[in-house]
């Protein structure tokens, strides 16, 4: 595998990647990762995911979540809007999947921040980062 510096980690800085690739590789993939790539039938079906929980299905981004988000994020990790389609064709996941999935990760959401007392007021952080307004407002009370 060819890989290609990105920007070679500070021991002081977090960085998902680093700490989360199954190859503690310090690069991204400049090719396909050998640990991300799935088995596909002749319909281009995924028959078995691979070993690397980090992986995509996309050949363009060599299967690797993480140069994904590098190619597809900002400066502030902000990455435009995706429709749940596009989504569930990028995890290997059919459209029903992908709803359930959003679904359970809102509901362990909503759940962090009623067990944490946390109040969010998601029409600030909106205006705050510049991006769409939301008309939903999550606090910690029972109106869920």
């Amino acid at each position: 595998m060819t890989l290609k510096l990105i920007k070679k980690p500070d021991k002081n800085e977090f960085s998902n990647f680093w700490s989360c690739c199954p190859l503690q590789n310090e690069f991204l993939p400049e090719k396909e990762c050998p640990e991300a790539k799935p088995e596909y039938d002749k319909s281009k079906k995924v028959l078995k995911e691979p070993k690397c929980q980090w992986w995509i299905n996309s050949k363009k981004y060599n299967y690797c979540f993480w140069k994904y988000i590098k190619e597809n994020s900002n400066s502030h990790g902000e990455m435009p809007e995706m429709p749940q389609s596009d989504l569930a064709k990028l995890f290997g996941w059919s459209n029903t999947k992908a709803h359930f999935m959003l679904k359970e990760a809102m509901d362990e959401f909503i759940k962090v921040i009623q067990e944490n007392n946390i109040d969010i007021n998601i029409e600030e952080l909106a205006e705050e980062y510049n991006l769409p307004t939301l008309k939903s407002t999550f606090t910690n009370s029972d109106d869920y």
